[in-house]
């Protein structure tokens, strides 16, 4: 049972976001003559009531933040303008009210109606209304119907006295007219309605009203397939649900009853004979669960009779009831998977000595949690538990339970959340059921509950899905057939520099090293390559889903290269791990030819990979601990020829490649200093004596009209700039101090300036050719050494990371943060726009050990 009641509070946090679909439409004050519900059907899924509109206007394009963003888009847009058109005209408006009923194709379609203060000609509302391509359609029942066009789109209304039907489907204006004439169809004859409508307040912003019997056809749209048959749990929840509209200007708060004509029928009835209760699971529950839902008990013992059906307990259950108090928690908290999520049960015990007795006494079956509380502990596939405190947590493997229960517990805790505390604020303190969702963090659970069309309008306006905060609903038992609701939605109109995550994956272990974007030549999209810390490599799609999985002897050594080895426009994957050089297709396997042995073992730089005429024909160093550099081709053989013997200690930096006058010249710096300069071959092209000692593990080969004009570039201890000259001069460009654990980099922007890029402590800091600052940054803690560099919108921005600080950073060319940031992240990222929406996506790995995937909207 209680999983029925777990999909049914899901469902009703949709209440609101219904409301904001439907509270902004209209408003009055008393009926008056014709009463406008003798037109609403009694199948109406929901209604919306409205009854002053010009103080409602008022306060949505006044004071109310989530107005402000709403009408950023263009329907809302459009609903703003009518606002102010019916404000203007609201004196003549007696109510409105919005009924969302299944149409002829089983799905939902709203139906409007007007009612005025007195009785219309269509002349009248000719001229009082914004629409002016107004056509006769027909009459039905000797009232006429009236077709409006405008912007292609067509809506139909009916005039009849001092009401008026609008809606897009002319076939739900038809019904209305049949309901009016027959007075058993209409919401004016039913009782739970009416006895509904007598707990509905006045001097409100509005009142919605809920019926449960036909409410999934409204929500079901919404919702995946894979969980739309679950929606009929609504129907048994009750007959109507009351709620009264407040619109705050951060915060939308709704209040009201649940009414049953008999509570017997209700899965609600469960709660009967309990008193609401203060819960204390907010001091337990990860602050992190992405959703939470507490049931409270005063009676435990109680509770249970009627989950058995009112049959004598078996006197295990006895003994269990008697360890605990009454109160249980579920939660799910995402750990990134788009349908996958961890399940977490909390209960509640009077002390673990006695629930340990208990334990002793009673032999439990794997599916104790289930026969014993409910039906909705059937999601755990298995179930490990652990005592804790006071509690007992149930999760389906140790491993997740350890992942979930960290000590002390209430240190990371709901109760310790700031947001949480704002939103419990609104709450009495007391009640039976609570449900608790951060949508911002909600996003990767919703894509297992929600329809893709649903997902992708939250996606595409994400701008304003992410500010939701946090949501909520709590269930107070007042009669064995009544219960009081709240509902509640908070709002942070000041995160307006947030992006759009678009997912979050977990490996087997963390992410720690910078993703790699690899091209998908079946689609044109681009998936993500990344090895977490336990050497397992994956290939996740732009969606956020693993294409393979595949482990490895050690970790990849450099960087991971996308080719075509075939020519044919088909790619695959080079990399190195500590002995072996691998080339594997999108489908993780190996390319015939791979993986290379090497038995020396591979230096830290990894493989180099160089296509020296653009051709394909791909040539592959590899760097070995041994100082030797090896050279093969892209079909895994030793190239013949190659005459490079070794370096005198192992190489300190990757090889250089540049090609001058129609000749190349592949550099190399081992780790003494010294200087190997040589052709295709591993010939010798030119001697510098001069040893290089490179500060931090990077060097550029700057090219010039010849040879001698081209020169290595790196700083030494103190930050000075050496150039060495191929025809061996040497210049030294002395520079303000820097501590012997900086790093540089040399950039060229788009407009070919260069600028001298340091990272030292906790600033950075970039220089002209000619050592002027142009501009400083300083990170709120230490910087990892090397940045990176990416070319946008026409200019250079550089990447920076803090693993101190837990976040990432984004300048450009003036100095000036990127939109958004910094953003959470602790290596490199990559920026590319991977799923062809016209926007750029950001991927790097969080302290958690995450891999994320950002959408930088502009």
């Amino acid at each position: 049972m209680l999983k029925k009641v777990i999909y049914a509070g899901l469902v009703a946090l949709f209440f609101l976001a219904m409301f904001i679909y439907v509270q902004l439409r209209f408003t009055s004050d008393k009926q008056q003559g014709q009463d406008v519900y003798g037109y609403v059907s009694s199948r109406s899924a929901l209604i919306c009531q409205l009854d002053k509109v010009d103080e409602l206007t008022k306060t949505l394009q006044h004071s109310n933040l989530i107005w402000s963003d709403l009408i950023n888009i263009p329907f809302w847009n459009r609903v703003d303008l009518f606002l102010k058109d019916i404000d203007q005209k609201a004196s003549i408006v007696d109510r409105i009210v919005i009924s969302a009923i299944q149409n002829s194709a089983k799905e939902f379609d709203f139906i409007t109606f007007i009612s005025f203060k007195q009785a219309l000609t269509h002349n009248e509302i000719k001229e009082i209304s914004t629409f002016k391509d107004v056509k006769h359609v027909g009459t039905y029942q000797t009232i006429d119907l009236y077709q409006i066009t405008q912007q292609e789109k067509e809506l139909f209304y009916f005039l009849d006295g001092q009401i008026a039907g609008v809606s897009v489907s002319k076939q739900l204006l038809e019904e209305a007219i049949d309901v009016s004439s027959q007075a058993e169809r209409s919401l004016k004859q039913s009782t739970t309605f009416l006895k509904a409508q007598r707990y509905a307040g006045s001097d409100l912003d509005g009142n919605l009203f809920i019926n449960f019997k036909h409410s999934p056809i409204v929500f079901s749209q919404a919702m995946s397939k894979k969980h739309r048959d679950q929606l009929e749990i609504l129907q048994n929840v009750g007959d109507w649900l009351s709620l009264d509209l407040q619109v705050k200007p951060n915060y939308i708060n709704a209040n009201g009853f649940i009414v049953n004509a008999d509570s017997s029928q209700s899965i609600l009835n469960y709660f009967d004979g309990q008193y609401p209760i203060k819960s204390g699971m907010s001091q337990v529950i990860p602050s992190k669960a992405a959703f939470a839902m507490n049931f409270m008990f005063s009676d435990f013992y109680g509770y249970l009779s009627r989950l058995h059906q009112g049959k004598v307990l078996s006197p295990s259950i006895e003994r269990i009831s008697e360890a605990f108090t009454g109160e249980i928690s579920y939660a799910l908290v995402s750990k990134g998977q788009l349908n996958n999520y961890e399940k977490l049960a909390i209960l509640k015990i009077r002390d673990d000595q006695a629930l340990q007795r208990v334990l002793d006494q009673v032999e439990l079956s794997k599916d104790y949690l289930q026969r014993y509380f409910g039906s909705f502990f059937k999601e755990f596939k298995s179930q490990s538990h652990k005592i804790v405190d006071d509690y007992l947590f149930v999760a389906e493997s140790q491993q997740v339970l350890d992942w979930f229960v960290k000590t002390p517990l209430k240190v990371n805790s709901l109760s310790s959340d700031v947001r949480f505390q704002e939103f419990n604020r609104h709450f009495a303190k007391k009640s039976n059921v609570q449900v608790y969702i951060r949508p911002s963090e909600n996003k990767l659970l919703l894509a297992d509950y929600l329809s893709a069309q649903s997902l992708v309008f939250i996606e595409k306006y994400d701008f304003l899905f992410h500010k939701f905060e946090t949501v909520g609903m709590h269930l107070s038992r007042e009669q064995d057939n009544l219960f009081y609701a709240t509902l509640q939605a908070t709002y942070n109109a000041s995160k307006s520099n947030y992006p759009s995550m678009l997912w979050e994956y977990f490996g087997e272990d963390k992410f720690t090293r910078q993703p790699f974007y690899f091209k998908n030549h079946r689609t044109g999209l681009y998936d993500v390559a990344i090895q977490d810390n336990s050497n397992q490599f994956y290939l996740i799609s732009a969606g956020g889903k693993a294409i393979f999985k595949r482990q490895f002897n050690s970790p990849i050594q450099g960087s991971i290269y996308q080719v075509d080895a075939f020519k044919n426009n088909k790619h695959q994957l080079l990399f190195a791990t500590l002995n072996k050089v691998y080339l594997i297709d999108r489908d993780g396997k190996d390319v015939e030819g791979f993986p290379i042995d090497v038995a020396q073992k591979i230096s830290n730089q990894g493989v180099q990979l160089f296509d020296y005429d653009q051709n394909k024909n791909y040539r592959i160093l590899i760097g070995t601990k041994d100082h030797k550099i090896l050279n093969y081709n892209i079909s895994g053989s030793p190239v013949e020829g190659w005459a490079f013997q070794k370096t005198s200690t192992e190489l300190a930096a990757p090889i250089k490649h540049t090609s001058v006058q129609n000749k190349d010249y592949l550099t190399a710096i081992d780790e003494k200093g010294a200087v190997y300069v040589f052709n295709r071959k591993g010939e010798s092209r030119i001697n510098l004596d001069r040893a290089v000692k490179l500060q931090y593990a990077d060097f550029d080969v700057v090219k010039a009209q010849d040879i001698e004009s081209s020169f290595i570039c790196y700083t030494d201890n103190v930050g000075a700039i050496h150039k060495l000259y191929f025809n061996g001069e040497h210049r030294i460009e002395p520079h303000q101090n820097f501590v012997s654990n900086h790093s540089f980099k040399r950039t060229v922007q788009p407009d070919q300036k260069v600028r001298y890029v340091y990272t030292s402590k906790n600033k950075l800091e970039v220089f002209s050719t000619s050592l002027d600052t142009i501009f400083s940054f300083q990170a709120p803690s230490r910087l990892d050494a090397g940045v990176k560099t990416y070319i946008f919108n026409e200019q250079e921005y550089i990447g920076a990371v803090s693993k101190a600080a837990e976040q990432i950073y984004l300048l450009d060319q003036k100095g000036a943060l990127y939109k958004h940031f910094p953003l959470p992240g602790v290596t490199q990222f990559s920026i590319k726009d991977i799923n062809a929406d016209g926007k750029l996506d950001l991927a790097t790995c969080t302290q958690q050990g995450a891999l994320r995937l950002y959408s930088l909207e502009e």
